[in-house]
């Protein structure tokens, strides 16, 4: 039988005895054998169509409660929604470096301050931005950090843009080396899945 006091001196407060020493001594049932498979651990939560799954793929997923039937899962970490998802950090320890990921709509509880970020500091809500209206208004996938950004690829490394444009920004330098070619061309005439092959015409 488990027992809380509530004691009172200068300021009520619960405590919880420890109850260790008279409660009465079990021993620990033996773990089970593992189990053959296929194991997987899924959340699934009716609003937006939300599915966190774990471990083993579900690639035909006909559970009664799919909100995508036919929408399968691959194995390892998959997360499915319907609009939004996003993951932010707002670095409160040492220089500030908030930093979000995100796919889907844009971010309503972390909005774009503006290049001074005026207003947010570490561990409020907000992230400075040089073009918040493309922060806070286009769909798709953004990325934005107050600190320094890497990304590296040991082989071919593409940037497309299927129907619009690329644009390249630094304030103080902008700089393309490389140990071999350079080439810069304009082909008014030429479908864009030509260009990406980069065949050398």
């Amino acid at each position: 039988m488990a027992a809380i006091d509530i004691q009172v001196d200068d300021r009520p407060r619960t405590i919880d005895p420890d109850l260790s020493r008279t409660a009465e001594q079990m021993s620990q049932p033996e773990p089970g054998p593992v189990t053959a498979g296929p194991n997987r651990y899924t959340i699934r939560v009716p609003s937006e169509g939300t599915k966190l799954s774990l471990g083993e793929g579900d690639l035909v997923d006909t559970a009664s409660r799919n909100q995508r039937p036919g929408v399968g899962t691959d194995a390892g970490i998959v997360a499915q929604t319907d609009n939004h998802i996003h993951l932010s950090t707002f670095g409160v320890l040492g220089p500030e470096v908030k930093t979000i990921v995100r796919l889907g709509t844009p971010a309503v509880s972390v909005p774009a301050l503006g290049p001074g970020g005026a207003g947010g500091g570490a561990g409020e809500a907000g992230v400075a931005c040089v073009f918040p209206e493309a922060y806070d208004t286009w769909n798709g996938y953004s990325m934005v950090t107050q600190g320094g950004a890497y990304q590296e690829a040991r082989f071919n490394h593409l940037i497309v843009s299927a129907e619009g444009e690329v644009r390249v920004v630094g304030k103080t330098l902008v700089s393309l080396g490389t140990p071999g070619d350079v080439i810069i061309g304009a082909a008014p005439d030429a479908p864009v899945t030509e260009l990406v092959l980069n065949d050398g015409d």
